[in-house]
């Protein structure tokens, strides 16, 4: 089986874990929290992969395994070697696929994981990059409103972020379609509107970008998200500070495009 390093890990006494199956998977179910800390997310990692050592194609273990590493990849902090969690975590939503593909939680987490490894890449793959996507359309099949849209705000997330084609599958416009309705299904979700605004931005659509950006730091001022809310946050802050920068240079050369313009019409009309 496999073995992690790092602070989050060092710091866990599994010493301390049940000995049997069903007791290290009620560990592993009960430690999830999407609002919880690092360290119980960790320890329902590591109770699930106990599991994985003595029944290595329990689909449930390999699920909750899966969807911890998903989580400490996102919200885990720094130390942590991000492509091996990757790597482990695709590995593991591959299993539970095998055994049960009628979930879309694994090919949700297929791709993400791909997603992730390929990140850690110098250069993506196409046929990979056409992969994630191929899993993405497969859990939108399955149930698009998984994990409040999970699947639409991945495949957004993928076509705004991927280079376009013939190196990638990306397409901003499209992306944006599918984190808007991801907003329109589920408003409350922060996520939803945080990854809408970076398309946005990419159209150069900066206005309603700020809009987005401003509905995401709403929603995380009215619920208390835990550890992804602060990851969220500084995320928003960010990405705030890029789009009125962006804004900023264009209306800064408004009156010299405007000024171009005017010469361009006035030497039409000379002719």
């Amino acid at each position: 089986m496999h073995f992690h390093s790092g602070p989050i890990f060092d710091n866990i006494d599994q010493s301390n874990f049940p000995a049997t199956p069903d007791e290290l998977l009620a560990l592993s179910y009960r430690s999830y929290a999407f609002g919880g800390s690092v360290k119980a997310n960790t320890i329902s990692l590591l109770a699930a992969e106990n599991v994985l050592r003595l029944s290595p194609n329990s689909d449930l273990a390999n699920y909750l395994a899966t969807r911890a590493a998903y989580w400490l990849i996102e919200f885990g902090g720094d130390g942590l070697d991000r492509a091996h969690l990757a790597e482990l975590g695709y590995e593991y939503a591959q299993a539970a696929e095998k055994v049960d593909g009628s979930k879309p939680s694994y090919p949700f987490f297929e791709g993400v994981h791909l997603g992730y490894k390929m990140r850690e890449s110098i250069r993506p793959q196409l046929i990979n990059l056409r992969k994630v996507r191929d899993y993405f359309q497969r859990a939108l099949q399955l149930d698009a409103d998984y994990d409040e849209g999970a699947p639409m705000r991945a495949m957004g997330i993928l076509l705004i972020k991927s280079p376009p084609w013939p190196t990638g599958v990306g397409d901003n416009e499209e992306g944006v379609k599918y984190l808007q309705k991801s907003c329109q299904r589920f408003p409350f979700y922060p996520a939803n509107h945080l990854y809408l605004a970076e398309g946005l931005y990419n159209l150069g659509s900066y206005d309603e970008a700020l809009h987005a950006i401003d509905r995401t730091i709403d929603i995380l001022k009215e619920i208390d998200w835990g550890v992804p809310g602060a990851v969220w946050v500084k995320q928003a802050m960010d990405l705030r500070a890029k789009i009125e920068k962006r804004r900023a240079g264009r209306q800064r050369l408004e009156p010299l495009l405007a000024a171009t313009r005017t010469l361009r019409l006035n030497a039409l009309f000379r002719e």
